[in-house]
């Protein structure tokens, strides 16, 4: 086998920040699906009438609670899984990926600016699946060759869609006034932010253990 040890101390496994990205993610699967309940419940009631205020109220409250936590998940979840991504990004060369499109810190920084964060993220993690797979050699650059799962497109579309109808939300929550029919409109929106949410969420994690396994392999397969 080709020696290859200038190569080897400079990978640095990116499996524990996986498994804490995808640990992350699904408690906040689970915590949107909590808010989707709840929401259900609260439309369910159907007016805010003296014989259910008090079971409303009680439910509001609990869901102003998991939305507080929906919130600190959201920072948490965003700062683990660029972290991920970062070292993930970082391991191509290591794993002798030659003609990168990005650098580890552009990896991440595609996703905090506007209008390009609609597309390059996409394209970072799409490359980053390409380029770890463990049958491809870099002399062939037939990265194409690696077959691209329906579910990157899936995960993007969704997560796209979870924004737009977010911004949908707050758009319209801030321009109606207070009553059964707005609150019911506006839940129901919300909950299908939710939705899109989850579902996003769901695929990542599926992508991201697909990524962390694949350059797993790929790195045994070099060196050992």
């Amino acid at each position: 086998m080709q020696n290859n040890t200038n190569f080897a101390p400079q990978f640095i496994s990116a499996n524990n920040r996986a498994k804490y990205a995808i640990l992350l993610l699904t408690i906040g699967i689970g915590v949107d699906a909590i808010d989707i309940l709840l929401g259900g419940v609260l439309i369910s009631s159907q007016s805010f009438t003296a014989t259910n205020s008090g079971a409303i109220f009680i439910i509001s409250t609990l869901q102003g609670i998991v939305r507080a936590i929906e919130s600190l998940l959201t920072y948490v979840i965003a700062i683990f899984f660029l972290v991920w991504l970062y070292r993930a990004y970082s391991n191509l060369t290591p794993l002798q990926v030659q003609n990168q499109s990005y650098t580890p810190g552009w990896a991440v920084g595609w996703w905090f600016i506007p209008i390009a964060s609609l597309w390059m993220p996409y394209l970072v993690v799409k490359e980053l699946w390409e380029k770890s797979d463990p049958l491809v050699h870099e002399e062939t650059e037939y990265w194409h060759r690696s077959y691209i799962p329906t579910l990157f497109r899936c995960w993007w579309a969704l997560w796209v869609c979870s924004g737009m109808v977010g911004l949908i939300y707050f758009a319209y929550a801030s321009m109606i006034n207070t009553g059964d029919s707005a609150f019911q409109i506006t839940t129901k929106t919300l909950m299908l932010v939710k939705l899109f949410t989850i579902g996003a969420g769901f695929l990542c994690i599926k992508i991201v253990s697909g990524i962390n396994k694949r350059q797993e392999t790929r790195f045994q397969k070099l060196y050992s």
